[in-house]
């Protein structure tokens, strides 16, 4: 319902100063420059997390409200992603290809809600809300990359995995290249600071960043509550997370 609501807001406000059609953004230049327009200076708006300050930047350069899988900036082939440098940037989601399927993940590793609700079967609902690297987590997940696929191991026992040639393409898909943005925040509103610009995407580059811990994949699942007619798995995708090292490691998935 937020959300929903913020998008509201977002179309009605902006829709009182759209751009003429020429100052589409269809260059790099046109992006640096719009951005210029807008950094530096503090704006007035709240949020919480990356993904709502996402949403208004994009909306400051004109742009609808976009959680599709294709790049934004389709022009230009570029994804935005925003971030205060605290936190992980999704790069794309994808679930596994072979294996046990996320409903199976939480119905069999997820942890009964602390607040006792019920899932549609009547039973103490599950979530699974874990992030897996290269090492064992406190609940047993990792991954290893064998052959020409990624696998999610816990305690030895292959649960399920993904092709490393889909992974790849869905990085490379999601951020051909990828304007970075980093913003400031405080009590008066958030503050856009710089752009860095990462163009042409080494998509072999992702299997290293995996080995080396620089991308997380990241479980979100649950079992919907009885309560509020949910379905019975909600699940908000299987995310590969940039990690907070984002500098460095994007230097080397990137020419730039």
């Amino acid at each position: 319902i937020l959300y929903d609501l913020l998008v509201l807001i977002y179309g009605y406000y902006f829709s009182k100063s759209k751009l003429p059609k020429s100052n589409i953004i269809t260059t790099f230049d046109d992006l640096f420059n719009r951005f210029n327009k807008i950094a530096g200076m503090k704006h007035d708006f709240q949020v919480e997390n990356d993904k709502d300050v996402g949403d208004f930047f994009e909306s400051l350069l004109n742009k609808g409200i976009d959680n599709l899988q294709l790049p934004d900036l389709s022009e230009i082939e570029t994804e935005i992603k925003t971030s205060s440098g605290k936190k992980k940037t999704t790069a794309f989601t994808k679930s596994p290809d072979d294996g046990y399927s996320v409903r199976q993940l939480v119905d069999r590793f997820g942890y009964e809600d602390k607040d006792g609700k019920l899932n549609k079967n009547n039973q103490i609902a599950k979530r699974l809300m874990v992030s897996v690297t290269g090492k064992p987590n406190n609940r047993g997940f990792y991954l290893d990359i064998q052959n020409d696929r990624l696998y999610l191991i816990n305690k030895e026992e292959k649960l399920c995995s993904w092709r490393l040639d889909i992974l790849m393409e869905s990085f490379a898909g999601k951020m051909p290249n990828l304007a970075y943005v980093n913003y400031t925040k405080d009590k008066n509103g958030i503050t856009f600071n710089t752009l860095t610009l990462y163009k042409n995407v080494q998509k072999i580059a992702l299997i290293d960043m995996i080995k080396n811990g620089e991308v997380v994949v990241e479980l979100r699942a649950r079992h919907g509550f009885k309560d509020k007619n949910e379905s019975y798995i909600r699940d908000r995708g299987t995310a590969f997370r940039l990690t907070n090292s984002n500098s460095h490691m994007l230097d080397l998935a990137f020419f730039q």
